[in-house]
């Protein structure tokens, strides 16, 4: 016998039965230092208002690493010093440089920016330069380099 479930997901902001777009989780740390992860379905509208409530946030963040007990780490005590040839300038000049990557969830945020404004994004792949510009313009913010 087989069965089979249908999962149906509800906007936890809209007073109506509104279907969400997608499940956002997000975790916090209370004053008091304990831990909670969260998780709420959001339709398009109130998706791009959480996004873009976060994005200055995120902009100003880093992003959290997550513990890796399996690499070793050496003590001050034991950690050598640093000689004339490591503060040295970097062998590629600025300019040659690649752009550090995009977190996914600053992809994500442009993403859902573009289209509760009109423009026309896939899920996955570059964003288009035109795309970026005007985020990077809204609110006269440059949060994202739209340089390559």
């Amino acid at each position: 016998m087989a069965q089979k479930i249908h999962v149906e997901l509800i906007c936890d902001a809209c007073e109506g039965e509104q279907p969400a777009d997608r499940t956002m989780t997000f975790g916090f740390d209370s004053n008091e230092g304990t831990r909670s992860d969260y998780q709420i379905e959001l339709c398009a509208t109130h998706l791009a208002a959480f996004v873009e409530t976060l994005v200055p946030w995120i902009a100003m963040s880093r992003k959290a690493s997550a513990a890796q007990p399996w690499k070793k780490t050496r003590s001050r005590a034991t950690a050598s010093k640093p000689t004339l040839a490591s503060r040295a300038t970097p062998a590629q000049p600025a300019a040659s440089r690649r752009p550090a990557r995009r977190d996914p969830e600053q992809l994500e945020g442009i993403r859902i920016w573009a289209r509760a404004h009109g423009y026309e994004v896939g899920d996955r792949g570059r964003i288009p330069a035109e795309i970026e510009t005007a985020y990077n313009r809204r609110d006269g913010l440059a949060l994202v380099s739209s340089t390559p």
